[in-house]
Order: structure tokens, then C-alpha cells, then sequence
């Protein structure tokens, strides 16, 4: 399990990497990667961090 800082951290990156991409600070295959970059953090935040795990967690 992720600690809270972590999963800000997380957040923080996978909107830098989608901010890069989506505004064509990077183009072809470095676009490509950052978005699947942030694609993964994102994921991985969501995933950490959820009511739906912590509600799991508890049964």
C-alpha cells in the first residue's frame, strides 16, 4: 500500500505527463510514452487509494 504522500505524488506526475502530452509539449513516440506514463500513475493512484479497496480491505 501506497502512503499518502505517495499517492499525491502519483496524482501530480500523471497530470504532468498527460498536461505534457495533451498540449503537444512532446510529439510522436515521446507523447506516446508520456501518456502511457501517466496512464500507469494514474492507475496505480486510483488503485491505492480507493473507498472501493479500503471497503474490501475491511471484510
Amino acid at each position: 500500500m501506497l502512503s499518502r504522500d505517495a499517492i499525491i505524488a502519483h496524482y501530480i506526475l500523471a497530470f504532468c505527463c498527460f498536461f505534457a502530452s495533451g498540449t503537444k509539449l512532446l510529439v510522436g513516440r515521446a507523447a506516446m510514452i508520456s501518456g502511457i506514463c501517466g496512464a500507469i500513475f494514474l492507475a496505480s493512484a486510483l488503485l491505492s487509494y480507493s473507498p472501493l479497496v479500503a471497503w474490501f480491505n475491511k471484510k
